[in-house]
């Protein structure tokens, strides 16, 4: 997954995030798999990850928004709105 990017904005400015690469593995697929793959084995799969963190936050509401994109053509976004007492 050395294509795959991410992105994390908390309100409104991005944070430093650090990429971490994880080693391959097989994938055993069980029959009747809630994803339909079919049963077998998949040798070569990878994962990876991007990982940041944030101090400690004001009272208040913020927001935290998350973006990522894969070499496969997968994206995915979300947005939180956190309220800190």
């Amino acid at each position: 997954m050395k294509a795959a990017t991410g992105a994390a904005i908390l309100d409104g400015r991005a944070l430093a995030l650090t990429r971490v690469d994880g080693a391959q593995f097989v994938l055993s697929v069980p029959k009747d798999n809630v994803v339909g793959l079919p049963a077998r084995d998949y040798p070569g799969e990878s994962s990876c990850g991007v990982y940041g963190s944030i101090a400690k936050l004001s009272p208040g509401e913020h927001h935290l928004r998350f973006v990522g994109l894969g070499g496969s053509g997968f994206s995915t976004s979300v947005s939180y709105t956190l309220t800190v007492r």
